[in-house]
């Protein structure tokens, strides 16, 4: 019958564009988690930077306050890439085998570095690959859903109006 042609295509169409919509909704959700996730970052070491800038540093490297339950870690290096302090979820060696400061990833790891005065220190700030694939994974199944949900809205709402047109 026209109304069961109809509302075969009219489903197809609707995925189609919603799993379309959706694609895209995810793929823009997720860029813009990756940058407020790094603006996050950077903003963390440079806070955290501020603090450490006036402090003389002796002795062997500790672990800070903290544990399992932050969302960064951070180490500080000295000019030859030692290891001068750390909080308790960075790893006892240093994640750059020489300092580099901006923005750069290793495995498990995606790191800020911020050279703090004249002395060659290096602060990194660090957030896990596994955290950050969750903030992403949140934000843009939410939006997918979401989408997808208009979607069917949508064809509820134009299958009514066919049945009634027919």
């Amino acid at each position: 019958s026209i109304r069961a042609r109809l509302a075969n295509a009219l489903l197809r169409w609707t995925l189609l564009w919603g799993a379309a919509i959706g694609l895209a909704v995810w793929l823009a959700a997720t860029h813009e988690v990756d940058e407020l996730l790094d603006d996050t970052l950077q903003s963390s070491t440079e806070l955290l930077g501020a603090l450490l800038a006036q402090t003389t540093l002796t002795g062997t490297p500790s672990a800070g306050a903290g544990g399992s339950a932050e969302r960064f870690a951070w180490q500080l290096v000295d000019r030859q890439g030692r290891l001068l302090l750390r909080s308790g979820r960075a790893p006892d060696k240093t994640w750059q085998p020489t300092p580099q400061a901006g923005f750069s990833d290793t495995p498990q790891w995606r790191l800020y570095g911020l050279a703090l005065g004249a002395d060659g220190r290096m602060l990194y700030a660090a957030q896990t690959d596994d955290e950050r694939l969750e903030a992403r994974a949140e934000v843009a199944l939410s939006a997918v859903l979401a989408s997808l949900a208009v979607g069917l809205l949508g064809h509820l709402s134009l299958g009514a109006r066919v049945r009634v047109g027919l």
